[in-house]
């Protein structure tokens, strides 16, 4: 993965089309610290605590995913969130991606599958109960739920085993209760 690092690096310094502002950086950190929030209220129900979600978020990741909160980005500012958005996902064990074999070259967050729908199927329960708890924290950001995510991705953007999509269903149940 360093090597993503050494393009994300490379993209801030030499395109001047990118425009990362403080405030950006002030607003996203306020956005995902919520999110984070969010995501270990929802964890407290199941009797866990996921203290390092989305950490790389704030860390080196931090200036590129600031420009999620930019409403109109140039095409530079877009591969270079869309870079971003790879890093984490491919380094964060609640993202199905994390857990594929599959090659993500041509990754889009707006097209996530350049090759197809991602198998699932290796993620362990832990990371499914993360990945449950992020989906129902960012449904509650966005007015939505995490089942109503789940029944739009499952089998279209994710494959997962028809234990795990009953574990989800489960999981995802218990957290709207």
């Amino acid at each position: 993965m360093s090597n993503y690092f050494d393009i994300l690096n490379k993209l801030l310094e030499n395109i001047d089309d990118i425009h990362i502002t403080e405030d950006l950086v002030e607003s996203f950190k306020k956005r995902t610290l919520e999110h984070i929030n969010l995501v270990n209220k929802y964890a407290n129900k199941l009797g866990l605590s996921f203290p390092n979600h989305d950490s790389s978020k704030l860390g080196d990741l931090l200036e590129p995913y600031s420009l999620f909160m930019k409403e109109d980005k140039t095409q530079a500012e877009e591969e270079l969130l869309d870079l971003a958005t790879l890093i984490h996902i491919r380094n964060a064990s609640h993202h199905p991606e994390y857990w594929t074999d599959t090659n993500l070259e041509g990754f889009k967050r707006r097209s996530p599958n350049p090759h197809g729908i991602i198998d699932a199927t290796k993620m362990p329960e832990e990371a499914l109960l993360e990945m449950c708890c992020d989906w129902e924290s960012v449904g509650e950001q966005v007015g939505n739920t995490g089942i109503s995510w789940f029944n739009k991705v499952n089998g279209t953007r994710w494959l997962f085993s028809s234990e795990q999509q009953n574990f989800i269903r489960e999981t995802l149940k218990k957290l709207e209760e």
